[in-house]
C-alpha cells in the first residue's frame, strides 16, 4: 500500500512538465477505501517524503518544507495518514 501510494505521487511529481519551481500541488488521492491528502512541491533531484504522526497532519511540516525547498530545490512531498 505505501509503495503503491508513493509510486503514484512520484509519477505525478515527475511527469508533469508544466510545473514551475516552487509550485505546490494540493490533492486528495483515493486508493481503494483510503483517502490520502498530499501536498507536493515540485523541484529537481531525489524527492523527500515527510510523514506526520502522533495525531498531527501534514501541516506540521509547512514551515520546515518552505525552508528546505529554498535550500535544496528538490521535490518535497507531505501527506496526511489515513485515519
Amino acid at each position: 500500500m505505501k509503495l503503491h501510494s508513493f509510486f503514484i505521487i512520484y509519477l505525478i511529481a515527475t511527469l508533469n512538465p508544466g510545473w514551475g519551481q516552487s509550485q505546490t500541488l494540493d490533492t486528495l488521492i483515493e486508493t481503494g477505501t483510503y483517502r490520502l491528502h498530499f501536498k507536493i512541491t515540485k523541484g529537481d533531484g531525489i524527492p523527500i517524503l515527510f510523514e506526520a504522526g502522533g495525531g498531527d497532519n501534514a501541516n506540521v511540516w509547512d514551515s520546515l518544507t518552505t525552508q528546505i525547498e529554498e535550500i535544496t530545490k528538490t521535490t518535497l512531498i507531505t501527506y496526511d495518514r489515513s485515519g
